[in-house]
């Protein structure tokens, strides 16, 4: 036997409310998690306010300690916590007073949940760009014929050029090198 009620508008009408109230209910429960993982990430963070001058590493980690419950976590024989510095905060929190230090001192850090873990900055080693110089000129044989196709390197290296149909060379070599000029 079939049930007749089935597919009537007084049940549709039924689903569609509980599916809505579910829908609203998902919704507001999203918007909850939301809130608090913004709550923890920016308004949980204490704001500091301190003025230390010619203090020991040391002294401002405490001081950063009592004042946001964040701990350090470092190698003393690495960074160097007896270091002197000179930092103020004005109501800013754990992130704002670590850009500070970092850039007072050769430290790098990342926070971890409560826990601040410093290293010794790495400092990238100087590059020294060596300039190239253009060498251009005409190769010709001792007719004063252009020579097309002519190869030429740079005496001592790999580096070379052809020159074009009417035997112009263009040539980027390091800065510094002796060439090589023909007596023709």
């Amino acid at each position: 036997m079939k049930n007749s009620n089935n597919g009537s508008p007084c049940f549709r009408s039924r689903d569609s409310k509980s599916m809505y109230l579910k829908i609203k209910l998902s919704l507001a429960f999203a918007f909850l998690i939301l809130l608090q993982v913004s709550a923890n990430d920016s308004l949980s963070q204490k704001k500091m306010v301190f003025d230390l001058h010619d203090v020991t590493l040391k002294t401002v980690l405490n001081k950063i300690k009592s004042q946001s419950g964040y701990k350090f976590f470092y190698n003393v024989n690495v960074v160097k916590d007896q270091q002197m510095l000179s930092i103020s905060a004005k109501k800013e929190n754990i992130r704002q007073v670590m850009v500070k230090m970092a850039n007072i001192l050769p430290i790098d850090y990342y926070i971890n949940e409560q826990q601040v873990v410093l290293t010794p900055k790495i400092l990238a080693p100087p590059v020294i760009i060596e300039q190239q110089q253009e060498v251009t000129g005409k190769v010709i044989d001792k007719d004063g014929t252009p020579l097309p196709g002519a190869n030429v390197l740079v005496k001592g290296t790999s580096i070379g050029a052809q020159t074009d149909f009417d035997g112009i060379l263009r040539l980027k070599c390091p800065a510094g090198r002796a060439y090589w000029k023909s007596p023709l």
